[in-house]
């Protein structure tokens, strides 16, 4: 290492945990002009941070910067791709990896569900759209057709298209490609975001429109964030569709000259050739155990919730098709908490936990739960009148979701108590080894069927939701090509005076003449109760249809005239009649009410 490569270091070593004045660097690391120039390279690079007050801390990627000099950070598919080194960010180069293991997992099909999108948010010019186009390089592809202008395209077109009839005549080969790139997210129709819900599914294998597709491809959608307090309002999408989304927000994320460096970078990658994509050699799924703990010792609250934990875990298992599998689980960890750190998903000290995995996890974890020197009064005379009642110490983590650390303490302290007060103190040691193990056994199996439980229930969640979702296309799908009122994909059966205020995922609105229509989502239509299949006449169309005869009737003076007629002459009311004349033989006769005989 040179010698102004070690000063870098220093100084990024003495900032890395927080804002501090450099001059007690001053002769013991560098004379006063060298060290404050080195400070401004730092500064210059992104790789230093500045509060103002002429403090400076080490930034994300100076962090990153050292953990790779101190050879801590996970080398990923660096060496095996040598342009990834090119990229501007970190952040770049971990949602490119991620891709890359999404791709993998996509197509030796390591699972049915839980595949990820894609989503890079963030101010123009930030390299969004290239990202895609350096993937498409990497994978082979042709940019010009990966990449799809969200603000140019139909809905419909995502897809394929069908005659009346219902036959399949196009199908875009997008679906059986590796990648595709979903460019201007933001600037995409109602029908266009309504399909893309079902390529974020998560889901290979999908019914759309009454056809059973395969989806091969990962999907990347790029967008500028929108105005909005939660952050599913800034993307534009659900909440559970964000929870299978691996999501990218470079919005704070310092970049270098991409005006300098960004064509080469691309050419770099163009030249380089395609990346082979081998099979997985290894299932993750094995050291579920261990990675669920790096999972709750580097997420937040918020994080642990967002982020789909059997995720995680299959991106592991599809790096495997390059590294080890330790190191491909610290791999996809430090690339995702690299993007999670954008959302303000993590928690201090992930890199640590992943630089060290596995063997320093249980020690270094700072888990989520309470630790058991932190055990309240409350829960010690709860855990103790549960153990008095029967229960078992394994019910201490199913039932009150204690951890396992506090449960152990708990149970063996009972025990003791309970020794002492039947006069029958143990004073085998070989016994109560024994029974410690087989304590903390049965805690530990206990514990594990808790997280187990916890995990599965928002996936079944939100496997119903997308259950009931694709069920209501389905319907809607059959009713707007069943129903009278659609025409040209409009619905003529609601109509506005001026424009409705309507959410995208309800419908697109379209003025004709003086009067406001909408293009209504598969949901809507499957709802709506104003349903009129063609051919068929329900109640409100008769009833309009009444209207109008009605309407057409009131100009003439026969209507309602028995009602209305009194005779000026007798007086006599209702009785009136009309002469009709037989136009073959010419006899006059009337009709109408007469008196009775």
């Amino acid at each position: 290492m040179t010698g102004r490569a070690s000063l870098w270091m220093q100084i990024l070593e003495y900032c890395r945990d927080e804002f501090r004045s450099i001059t007690p660097l001053i002769d013991k690391a560098a004379p006063r002009s060298t060290l404050y120039r080195c400070k401004d390279e730092l500064l210059g690079t992104g790789l230093l941070e500045t509060d103002g007050k002429d403090r400076y801390r080490t930034s994300a990627r100076g962090l990153l910067r050292l953990e790779e000099v101190k050879g801590e950070a996970p080398r990923g598919l660096l060496v095996l791709y040598p342009p990834l080194s090119k990229v501007p960010t970190p952040q770049h180069r971990a949602v490119i990896e991620l891709a890359v293991a999404a791709v993998i997992a996509r197509k030796y099909e390591l699972r049915t569900d839980h595949h990820p999108a894609i989503i890079i948010a963030g101010p123009t010019l930030t390299w969004k759209t290239s990202t895609g186009i350096f993937l498409c390089h990497m994978l082979g592809l042709d940019s010009s057709t990966q990449v799809v202008n969200l603000a140019a395209e139909s809905g419909r077109s995502l897809w394929l298209r069908k005659t009346s009839t219902g036959r399949v005549v196009y199908k875009r080969e997008l679906l059986e490609t590796p990648l595709v790139i979903f460019d201007e997210y933001q600037e995409a129709d109602s029908e266009s975001k309504r399909l893309l819900g079902i390529w974020v599914d998560g889901r290979k294998k999908v019914a759309v429109e009454n056809q059973r597709l395969t989806i091969e491809a990962v999907p990347l959608l790029t967008l500028n964030l929108h105005q909005g307090k939660t952050l599913e309002d800034r993307l534009g999408i659900t909440r559970a569709q964000l929870r299978r989304s691996i999501v990218c927000d470079l919005t704070g994320v310092k970049l270098p000259n991409l005006a300098e460096k960004g064509e080469g970078v691309l050419k770099a990658a163009k030249a380089q050739g395609t990346f082979n994509i081998p099979k997985p050699r290894d299932d993750c799924s094995d050291y579920r155990t261990r990675v669920y703990e790096l999972f709750t010792s580097t997420l937040n609250h918020q994080g642990q919730e967002l982020v789909d934990f059997e995720m995680i875990v299959m991106l592991c298992s599809a790096m495997t098709a390059f590294l080890e599998p330790v190191e491909a689980i610290r791999s996809v960890f430090h690339d995702s908490l690299l993007l999670y750190e954008t959302l303000g998903w993590t928690q201090p000290g992930w890199r640590s936990h992943v630089n060290n995995f596995p063997s320093t996890i249980s020690r270094r974890a700072t888990p989520i739960e309470s630790e058991p020197k932190t055990i309240s009064d409350e829960t010690w005379k709860e855990a103790f009148e549960h153990l008095d009642a029967g229960g078992s110490p394994s019910e201490l983590v199913t039932r009150l979701h204690l951890p396992v650390e506090a449960a152990e303490r708990i149970a063996k302290k009972h025990t003791d108590l309970k020794n002492i007060d039947t006069k029958a103190p143990s004073t085998d040691n070989k016994d109560e080894d024994v029974y410690t193990q087989k304590l903390e056994r049965q805690l530990r199996i206990a514990e594990l069927k808790r997280k187990k439980a916890e995990l599965e229930r928002p996936l079944e969640i939100d496997k119903k939701l997308a259950d009931l979702s694709a069920t209501l296309d389905m319907m809607g799908s059959w009713k707007q090509n069943q129903c009278s009122h659609m025409k040209d994909g409009y619905c003529y059966g609601w109509q506005w005076s001026q424009k409705p205020s309507v959410p995208y995922q309800v419908g697109e609105p379209l003025q004709k003449s003086d009067k406001w229509y909408i293009r209504p989502a598969y949901t809507i239509c499957a709802t709506c109760y104003t349903f009129q299949q063609q051919g068929t006449t329900d109640l409100r169309s008769l009833e309009l249809k009444l209207n109008e005869t009605w309407k057409t009737l009131e100009g003439t003076p026969m209507l309602s005239l028995r009602e209305k007629f009194q005779c000026s002459h007798c007086g006599s009311k209702g009785f009136v009649a009309a002469k009709i004349k037989c136009t073959k033989c010419g006899n006059d006769t009337y009709w109408g009410w007469h008196p009775s005989q």
